[in-house]
């Protein structure tokens, strides 16, 4: 839930997504889903996605 809360925060002032797309893409993202309806488009979003993706491979 930190890593979400934490993904959703940041992407939503990175990227200026609403805090439903924010929400959103962190839950697809953690659970690799990724059905590439949303992707970030700053560089920002694209560091936090790297370190999100690293953080949940490392932890399964």
């Amino acid at each position: 839930m930190i890593v979400v809360g934490i993904g959703s925060y940041v992407y939503r002032y990175v990227e200026g997504w609403s805090w439903i797309e924010s929400i959103y893409f962190s839950l697809i993202t953690l659970t690799t889903v990724a059905y590439g309806d949303y992707s970030p488009l700053i560089t920002g979003g694209k560091v936090l996605s790297f370190f999100t993706l690293l953080l949940e491979s490392v932890s399964s």
